[in-house]
């Protein structure tokens, strides 16, 4: 089996290039080494191997084999489904063709389908028809569904383990003979080995770019959407972007009184709270510790930045949890709003940190703006009652 070292960035065209070409050459042993392969068969083998060598994330990789299984074996829809076991569930990664996909369920459980898990369970392809009197009613009713005749059901199978199935229709009478089961079998078995690993390739982006605890956007992604958003407002003048800097008010009582794993409860419901507050398009991240940041697309004005600012402080402020474990937190946020608080990710970062710790120091539960005035010296700092630690800060944005 090929052993392939999955990174979550970008690989050097060299190495994709030579990783491509050894998957190629797999297929292609593969195939030839097998008896009876037609011409046809070790074709779909390469032209698959190719294109999927070149898909990204398990979605893009599911419709692109579904379409080359379709393709292949001559049926007129074809479904990929994941199987979760744990859930016992099945989801479906792909479809083609596309425009037939809405009828189908993304999601189904195993359990309803008898000859499904007999396939998963079994290992073995199952020819489903609804001409067969012992059909089982949920499976009859589901090829009628999407308007077929016949339901071929294949498993995938990866380092003898059942991972999910693939699912071909044929919307007129039509007998699924072996050679066209074996060809299915084939290409499934090779194909969901690609499917597995852009699995794996999936879970170790989201590991990499989000963090553990809640699930949020962690700093280095956050960074990196802020950056693409200034980069569309270099070539739109008219487009401007607010970050909100968010750090929880005397956090360190909630460890203390309740433990951390009580502490970690309270993070996980902000965050859930701050991502139930924003717009589509909008991203809350969590850069550690106690310390949120906001990235709120096409501000308009700062009236408008302001408001979403007291409305998430009113979601963040509510009571989590009840009786004596209840614990009712504030939020003190720090907005800097492009371009007058900057033009870069660190500027625009720097001040709106900046920003929450004036929030802090003028009473903690509230927002503060920040502004160009507030690069001014140490003397006016200490007469407005900042702290001198934050004179520093403010410093360093300037």
């Amino acid at each position: 089996m090929l052993l392939a070292v999955l990174i979550p960035e970008p690989l050097p065209r060299a190495f994709v290039v030579s990783a491509a070409v050894a998957i190629l050459l797999r297929y292609v042993w593969t195939a030839e080494r097998r008896s009876g392969r037609s011409r046809h068969a070790l074709d779909s083998l390469i032209a698959m191997s190719t294109d999927l060598a070149r898909a990204g994330d398990p979605s893009t990789v599911g419709d692109r084999m579904a379409a080359h299984l379709a393709r292949a074996v001559k049926v007129d829809q074809c479904g990929i489904c994941y199987w979760d076991e744990a859930s016992g569930q099945v989801l479906t990664l792909g479809y083609y063709p596309p425009d037939r996909r809405d009828p189908v369920d993304n999601a189904y459980l195993l359990a309803d389908y008898p000859e499904c898990e007999r396939a998963l369970v079994e290992q073995k392809s199952v020819v489903l028809d609804l001409d067969d009197p012992k059909l089982p009613a949920p499976e009859r009713q589901y090829i009628a569904s999407i308007g077929g005749q016949a339901l071929a059901v294949v498993p995938l199978v990866v380092a003898g383990k059942s991972t999910g199935l693939v699912e071909l229709t044929v919307e007129q009478k039509s007998v699924f003979d072996n050679d066209r089961l074996r060809l299915a079998s084939t290409m499934a078995t090779e194909a969901g080995i690609m499917l597995e690993n852009a699995r794996l390739v999936e879970q170790l982006r989201h590991r990499a770019f989000h963090d553990p605890l809640t699930g949020l956007p962690n700093r280095a992604l956050f960074r990196d959407r802020l950056a693409h958003a200034l980069e569309r407002s270099a070539r739109d003048p008219d487009a401007r972007y607010a970050v909100l800097f968010l750090d929880l008010d005397d956090f360190k009582r909630v460890n203390d009184r309740f433990g951390h794993d009580r502490g970690d409860d309270v993070l996980r419901t902000v965050a859930e709270r701050l991502g139930a507050g924003l717009r589509r398009g909008d991203t809350a991240a969590r850069l550690g510790g106690d310390e949120f940041t906001v990235l709120l697309e096409d501000a308009v004005d700062l009236d408008e930045v302001r408001a979403t600012a007291d409305r998430l402080a009113l979601r963040v402020g509510r009571p989590i949890g009840e009786g004596d474990e209840e614990v009712v937190i504030g939020v003190s946020i720090g907005i800097a709003l492009s371009p007058e608080a900057g033009t870069t990710v660190d500027e625009l970062l720097t001040n709106s940190d900046a920003a929450m710790y004036l929030a802090k120091a003028a009473g903690k539960g509230r927002a503060a703006v920040y502004e160009p005035t507030m690069r001014i010296g140490s003397v006016e700092q200490q007469r407005s009652g900042v702290p001198e630690g934050l004179v520093r800060r403010a410093r360093r944005g300037a």
